[in-house]
């Protein structure tokens, strides 16, 4: 949610959040897409519930038929 804000604010690109902190482009859109999961799984996923951990990103858009594209 932070890199959503700086992007606004800042007018900057997922590319520019990946320099700046150091992990690829391709991983900076893979979390992001965390974004448009359903709140009640962002928040099992935040604390880490038993019956999420250990998810995959894909795994989780796929449980909730979320489509990134």
């Amino acid at each position: 949610m932070e890199w959503k804000s700086l992007m606004a604010t800042e007018g900057i690109n997922q590319a520019e959040i990946a320099r700046r902190i150091g992990l690829t482009r391709a991983r900076v859109t893979q979390l992001m897409r965390l974004l448009y999961l359903p709140e009640n799984l962002k928040l099992k996923l935040l604390v880490d519930e038993p019956d999420v951990r250990g998810w995959s990103i894909r795994r989780a858009m796929k449980a909730t038929n979320v489509s990134f594209h």
